[in-house]
């Protein structure tokens, strides 16, 4: 499903490898389920709201992100 509906956004890519066995890093993994999470940004990339998730801060389009660029 992801790779028919998700968008080509940061994460997407990484979810792909997820899902395929590949071992991915830390960071990537945050960004991977902020994307999962997101939904594959199907309505478009927007700052996470849900500001209680422990994964808030990193999520890769958030203003105050903590994550760095992959």
């Amino acid at each position: 499903m992801i790779k028919v509906e998700g968008r080509a956004y940061k994460g997407k890519r990484l979810l792909e490898k997820h899902l395929n066995g590949i071992r991915i890093t830390r960071n990537e993994a945050i960004i991977a389920k902020c994307y999962d999470c997101e939904g594959g940004y199907s309505d478009g990339i927007k700052e996470c709201n849900i500001s209680d998730c422990p994964l808030h801060p990193y999520n890769p389009y958030n203003k105050s992100n903590l994550c760095s660029e992959t």
